[in-house]
């Protein structure tokens, strides 16, 4: 039986037989094979073998396309489809560029593969992945992951190392920021999703501090950092939906923690933690 094969970023490999294994660039062998793919759907060749000479893509990834057209799947994970978008904004192919974005649009409808096409555009804190896409596709890709959100806020709640506590401060702050947007019919309803955005920063502010106390060392540099993560995500939470016994009971939580930097960092959005 033969093994199937898994894309993941970095590198893709090929199983060829008596232990042998071909490894082959994941930005080109992604972008390569959607890009054929689309070709041969557009002309209706039936024959995987093209003419690709004149395409700035190594010869090599026809491999992949092969294997891509044989099997009919491709798995992806969050980091080959990072690739994939910095590939074709790399080789400023306006329709590859296009078909990619249709690609990780498509992706993120799927509850199995919503969650990697998210990271893939919201992973890192420049925002250097954002600009690679259009406004519209990181809106459509936002939406559908904030629609699979809420069983993500329950694990978050009740497991410190849950999916939203290993994300990104960028991730978590655009996910979070469109929860706060979505309309609900009650003022309960409101205030209780506030509390859940406030638990869940708070996991991961925890989760961010036993981390950088197990593997680092520069604990002023990180608290910095950490400061203005915690000014940022603080500002999803919108404590103004809540009641004030609510928001006096979050400041005195606060204010009994023996970091006081994160009941600094919240004052700006919650005048009672003073």
């Amino acid at each position: 039986m033969q093994e199937q094969n898994k894309w993941s970023g970095g590198t893709v490999q090929f199983h060829k037989g008596n232990n042998r294994v071909e490894s082959i660039n994941t930005a080109l062998a992604c972008t390569h094979s959607l890009y054929i793919r689309e070709l041969v759907s557009k002309t209706g060749v039936q024959s995987p073998i093209l003419n690709c000479t004149a395409l700035p893509f190594h010869w090599h990834t026809i491999k992949a396309t092969i294997q891509f057209m044989r099997t009919g799947s491709l798995q992806l994970d969050s980091a080959a489809m990072q690739d994939m978008v910095q590939c074709a904004m790399f080789f400023r192919i306006a329709q590859l560029s296009r078909l990619v974005e249709s690609f990780v649009r498509q992706r993120s409808k799927k509850a199995e593969t919503v969650l990697d096409a998210y990271k893939a555009i919201f992973h890192v804190m420049d925002e250097q992945m954002m600009r690679c896409v259009t406004y519209d596709t990181q809106q459509i890709v936002c939406e559908n992951m904030a629609h699979y959100l809420p069983p993500y806020i329950e694990e978050a709640i009740k497991n410190e190392r849950s999916t939203l506590a290993l994300m990104t401060s960028n991730e978590l702050y655009c996910l979070l920021t469109r929860d706060a947007q979505r309309l609900r019919f009650t003022q309960r309803e409101y205030e209780d999703a506030a509390c859940q955005r406030f638990q869940v920063v708070m996991r991961w502010i925890q989760f961010q501090e036993q981390t950088y106390e197990i593997y680092d060392n520069y604990m002023q540099d990180v608290q910095s950092t950490s400061f203005a993560k915690a000014i940022r995500l603080f500002s999803c939470v919108h404590f103004e939906h809540m009641r004030p016994e609510t928001r006096r009971h979050f400041a005195n939580y606060l204010c009994s923690l023996p970091n006081e930097m994160y009941m600094i960092a919240a004052r700006p959005y919650l005048p009672e933690a003073q």
